[in-house]
């Protein structure tokens, strides 16, 4: 079906489609629609230094409130 009056905001490589009455994007190369896209998107590997030195100075702040 063709929109001729757009509801949802424009997207980059996105046409809006409407799906059984539900507006949604299509990715214009793929053709895939975007809440499926989510699970082919590869998740890239967290770097855990940052959480270690907010878990360590978290700690510090705790330790230093029950030695004082």
């Amino acid at each position: 079906m063709t929109i001729s009056k757009p509801t949802l905001p424009p997207k980059k490589g996105y046409v809006e489609v409407e799906v059984n009455g539900r507006r949604t994007y299509r990715n214009v190369e793929t053709g895939e629609f975007i809440e499926n896209e989510g699970a082919h998107v590869p998740v890239p590997e967290q770097d855990s230094t940052v959480w270690d030195e907010l878990d360590a100075a978290y700690q510090e702040g705790v330790n230093s409130a029950y030695d004082s």
